[in-house]
């Protein structure tokens, strides 16, 4: 089953540069076929998993408080198996491993966002999205693990 039969993805974006989270969902929304809710705090994000139903995160590595890794690291501790998509301004080969290590569907660079930047973000954010549904991992509309 592709994510784009029919379904909205539903995405949790967490960044807390207010300027791109809000270009990252404007995207998403405007392109069709993603419903977004956004948060520019990795604490909001965690409580919003736990209380929402998303079929994957995206998330800044750079945050105060808690980075990306941190908070995928969190969001594994809760049991959660959400897509997780970590977008970062400075891509080091440390902190690409350590993100895959916690489980992270895919890593991004945002330094240079541009056209081709949204691409690979949309194409990253179907293709994770689709291997979990191919999966059967934990549907929230339900509520069964499958």
């Amino acid at each position: 089953m592709t994510p784009h039969a029919g379904e909205e993805i539903r995405v949790l974006t967490v960044d807390d540069d207010p300027a791109v989270l809000d270009t990252i969902s404007l995207y998403l929304e405007n392109i069709g076929g993603f419903v977004v809710c956004r948060t520019g705090s990795p604490e909001e994000a965690l409580n919003r998993l736990e209380s929402g139903c998303f079929d994957i995160c995206i998330s800044d590595y750079d945050m105060p408080g808690m980075n990306g890794i941190q908070l995928l690291e969190r969001i594994r501790e809760e049991d959660n198996a959400v897509p997780y998509i970590l977008i970062t301004g400075n891509l080091h080969d440390d902190v690409e491993a350590r993100a895959r290590g916690a489980g992270a569907s895919d890593v991004l660079r945002k330094s240079s966002i541009g056209m081709k930047f949204y691409t690979d973000l949309v194409a990253a954010v179907r293709r994770a999205v689709e291997r979990s549904r191919d999966r059967g991992a934990f549907d929230c509309r339900s509520g069964i693990r499958v």
